[in-house]
């Protein structure tokens, strides 16, 4: 499932970001899923909070930069 409506908690350093994942779209369009982080000198991201559309929410801690990361639904803590 794609968490498309949701937030998105990120923690580099002493920087943290909220973002905003859209939801929604026009007839016949698509969206892409993916979300860019800006991540500036850090060398790691510290953690990674996400807010699902179901309402549940997870943590993903100490992952790399300069990567694509997939999040997946029940794979956090």
């Amino acid at each position: 499932r794609e968490p498309l409506g949701c937030t998105l908690k990120v923690v580099t350093g002493d920087v943290e970001q909220i973002l905003v994942i859209p939801a929604g779209g026009s007839y016949q369009a698509s969206s892409d899923p993916r979300v860019i982080v800006p991540t500036g000198d850090a060398t790691s991201i510290q953690s990674l909070v996400l807010n699902w559309p179901d309402g549940s929410r997870e943590e993903w801690n100490d992952l790399p930069i300069q990567a694509e990361l997939t999040l997946i639904q029940g794979t956090g803590h």
